[in-house]
């Protein structure tokens, strides 16, 4: 075989290498757009018209969110409009979250003092039982009971069990202070704070204390609400603080005190963590054995609801709204961005995750009113990390030095492009074909 015939052989395998890359380029190309985006699309947004403070319910593809107002509305999640018979107006203020029962009844506490218990398909009521003063915890179904918290009239709190199926008192128990916050319920005893500064255990059969635990008697500070994780109660205090109390005996584990903020909410224990949203604008993870930082994450505004957890997809991801109006989405290991989303309003209570039709979907509540559905993505981008602002308060030392997570922007259009496949197998025909017309 001749020179010539061997460079003709070797030329023509080179141009059909380059072809079958740039084919290729293109395929990635036309597919890359769909999953790189790591960003949520908005669905639907609507507007109860009524400021609301209150986290959505989820039943049988129905959303369901209270007004303070005194209205309760049902969306159905596919399409974002209210069902027959909602919205149902019940006279006075709704405050807190409302919570399914597995029988789908509607519980929920109002203003006046009335807690309900509603048929949520049909609206009938199903009974309704007259508390002391206002109703601002979200009820609590355990064991048969539903369990919740009021104010008195003298400036007191009162929690109270009720029989779920048929509203009938089974006890109650008064406190020195308002109970406005959440209670936690396990093993046959109900856990809450109060604002006489103490952390209260109950036996859910009796009624009667196990113990009650000053937190911070000195300064008569709110113990807010409870979550009970791990054989662990995790809860926050007015003094700043995060406490592990023992859930037998309520000796302390652990206290972490470095926040400019208080915790409100009830912390959320998984993977081994804590984690807390604080009214300084961090969402904090701590090792829930110790109590030790492992990440810090800052938002613009307070951060007043539960986080949300959420392992369903290619990494853990943590969920949080802000009172900035951004939901965040939240590497639940490392503490950083993935993605955020511009709400119409501040978010102060916990989003709703539902999967359904293989995707995935969050709802989320603002203050405002607004009710919105966004589609989650199916690909995830993580952000990078940046050293915290000045002023801002030192994170205690880490396992493994990393530098402290705050909140990064979402890139804009300008900003360099990660290292794209196309133009990776583009430049490789590019260099087969002229390594080609080299040969000639």
């Amino acid at each position: 075989m001749g020179v010539l015939t061997v460079r003709r052989t070797a030329i023509a395998t080179v141009i059909t290498v380059a072809g079958v890359l740039l084919i290729a380029a293109m395929a990635v190309a036309l597919v890359a757009p769909a999953c790189a985006a790591g960003e949520p699309d908005l669905e639907w947004v609507k507007s109860t018209g009524s400021y609301v403070s209150s986290g959505p319910a989820f039943h049988s593809n129905m959303l369901y969110v209270g007004t303070l107002d005194g209205n309760v509305y049902g969306y159905m999640v596919t399409l974002g409009e209210p069902q027959w018979p909602w919205p149902v107006n019940y006279r006075s203020a709704i405050a807190s979250s409302l919570v399914v029962g597995s029988d789908r009844t509607l519980y929920f506490g109002t203003g006046s003092g009335i807690l309900y218990a509603i048929d949520s398909l049909s609206s009938d009521e199903k009974w309704r039982f007259q508390a002391d003063a206002n109703i601002d915890t979200t009820p609590v179904l355990s064991n048969g009971l539903l369990i919740f918290g009021s104010d008195s009239a003298n400036g007191t709190g009162k929690v109270y069990a009720l029989n779920a199926e048929t509203g009938r008192l089974e006890w109650s128990v008064p406190t020195g202070g308002i109970v406005s916050y959440g209670i936690a319920a396990g093993d046959n005893v109900a856990y809450f704070g109060s604002r006489d500064g103490n952390l209260y255990a109950i036996d859910t059969y009796s009624g009667k204390a196990r113990w009650i635990v000053p937190l911070d008697t000195p300064n008569q500070s709110k113990v807010y609400s409870p979550a009970l994780a791990d054989g662990v109660i995790y809860v926050g205090v007015g003094d700043r603080s995060v406490y592990a109390v023992d859930p037998q005996s309520g000796n302390v584990r652990w206290r972490f005190s470095q926040m400019d903020g208080a915790v409100v909410s009830k912390p959320l224990c998984m993977l081994g963590y804590v984690y807390a949203g604080s009214q300084d604008g961090y969402v904090y993870a701590l090792e829930a054995a110790t109590g030790k930082l492992v990440w810090k994450f800052r938002t613009d505004g307070p951060v007043k609801a539960t986080p949300l957890f959420d392992a369903s997809g290619q990494a853990p991801i943590v969920y949080a709204g802000s009172g900035d109006g951004n939901v965040y989405a939240i590497d639940a290991k490392f503490g950083l961005p993935y993605w955020q989303y511009r709400a119409p309003g501040s978010v102060d209570s916990t989003p709703v995750v539902i999967s359904r039709s293989g995707e995935s979907h969050l709802y989320f509540v603002t203050v405002n009113g607004d009710v919105g559905s966004l589609k989650l993505p199916d690909r995830l981008v993580m952000g990078t990390a940046t050293p915290a602002p000045t002023g801002q308060p030192t994170p205690t030392p880490v396992p493994t030095p990393k530098p402290t997570p705050t909140l990064v922007p979402l890139p804009s259009p300008t900003a360099p492009a990660p290292l794209s496949p196309v133009a990776g197998l583009a430049g490789m025909a590019a260099a087969v074909l002229l390594m080609a017309r080299r040969r000639r």
